[in-house]
């Protein structure tokens, strides 16, 4: 649920946010718009869905550790409120965005960068009238969809990692499951350098890549797929 409310919104809020830049009197590069639409509308959609994400952690992290039923929602959020305070249920919320507001900008300015050079591509190889429409269209926007979460995904694993070791702690601690008090960001850092080494930070890289690049590359063929569906509906009315 939360997935599908999360992508749903980002795509809707990156195309409405592009929009509107394109219409003001910004003189920003079409990299840029797309790098800050697609920034500001993961900050929206991720703020709106974290607590959701939340849920998720909690209960990989408590059968994890106790081999309990998983809890549901209301008895997760109740318990952080408790421990954490009003906030309780955004843990970890300013790395999760910080993480997100750059991995988003990265895949919606590296999906346009990726088609501007396959279509040069196409272009080279006398390919256009190919691109144009059908399963070279979809083949060619689920291939720079990929490249795009790759790209986004090198450069913000290592956060992704650390966020990931932050929410689980401290859920741990809120459910009196861990007795040491969750590290700072930069504590948890130093931590994880100093216990693992550098590696640490890439640990998980390859699988998570194996689901997050194919993944990303649906969402855009399927996204823009609809988007094509509707703007066709709409010259027919």
């Amino acid at each position: 649920m939360r997935a599908s409310i999360q992508k749903g919104s980002l795509f809707a809020l990156n195309d409405f946010g592009q929009k509107q830049f394109h219409q003001s009197n910004l003189s920003l590069s079409t990299g840029s718009i797309n790098f800050i639409s697609g920034s500001l509308a993961g900050v929206i959609s991720t703020f709106t869905t974290h607590p959701l994400d939340i849920v998720k952690t909690a209960n990989q992290a408590i059968v994890h550790s106790t081999s309990q039923a998983r809890f549901q929602a209301i008895p997760i959020w109740y318990g952080l409120t408790l421990s954490k305070g009003i906030f309780g249920p955004w843990i970890t919320l300013v790395p999760t965005l910080a993480g997100t507001a750059l991995y988003y900008g990265i895949k919606f300015a590296g999906f346009d960068l990726y088609m501007n050079y396959l279509n040069k591509l196409a272009q080279t190889f006398d390919l256009e009238s190919k691109t144009e429409s059908g399963v070279y269209l979809q083949a060619q926007r689920g291939t720079a969809g990929m490249l795009a979460g790759l790209s986004g995904n090198f450069v913000c694993f290592p956060n992704n990692c650390v966020r990931k070791y932050l929410s689980t702690t401290n859920v741990l601690y809120a459910f009196h499951l861990r007795t040491e008090p969750p590290l700072k960001y930069f504590g948890a850092v130093k931590y994880l350098y100093k216990t693992y080494g550098l590696k640490r930070f890439y640990n998980g890289f390859g699988v998570n890549l194996l689901r997050n690049a194919p993944n990303t590359g649906i969402q855009f063929m399927v996204f823009l797929s609809l988007k094509d569906y509707y703007q066709g509906y709409q010259l027919k009315i």
